[in-house]
C-alpha cells in the first residue's frame, strides 16, 4: 500500500519581515501520519504552521500541500490550506505545556490516554 505524501517541505526558510526564523527545513507528512510540533516559546512552531497556511510567504526553498505549491499559490487557493492542514493532525506544544500535560507524573496520567 503506498502512501500519499500530504505535506512537503524542502530546503525551506520561513522569515518574519527581514528576520530568518527557521532555515533548511526538509520534512514530509503522510496522509494519516499524527504530527507534534515541539519547542519553546518563541522557537518558530506557529511561524511553521502560519507559512503553511500561506500567512507568511515562503520565500526560499520549495513547498507543497496535497498539490498546492506555496511558492506559487493563488489568493482564490489560500483558503484551502487550513482545513487540509487540519485534517493532517497536527499539533503545536510548547516544551513547558508538554511536561505539564504530558510527561509529569500527574499530567501523563491524566491526558495522556484522553489525546490518543
Amino acid at each position: 500500500m503506498t502512501t500519499k505524501t500530504v505535506i512537503k517541505l524542502e530546503n525551506a526558510s520561513i522569515f518574519q519581515q527581514d528576520n530568518l526564523i527557521l532555515s533548511e527545513i526538509n520534512f514530509e507528512i503522510q496522509a494519516g501520519e499524527f504530527v507534534y510540533l515541539i519547542g519553546q516559546t518563541g522557537s518558530g512552531k506557529s511561524s511553521l504552521l502560519k507559512t503553511l497556511y500561506a500567512d507568511l510567504k515562503l520565500e526560499k526553498g520549495t513547498g507543497e500541500i496535497t498539490g498546492y505549491f506555496l511558492d506559487k499559490i493563488k489568493e482564490n487557493e489560500i483558503d484551502q490550506l487550513p482545513s487540509i492542514i487540519n485534517n493532517c493532525k497536527i499539533k503545536t506544544i510548547d516544551i513547558r505545556r508538554m511536561w505539564e500535560e504530558y510527561l509529569s507524573p500527574e499530567g501523563y496520567t491524566k491526558n495522556f490516554y484522553r489525546d490518543i
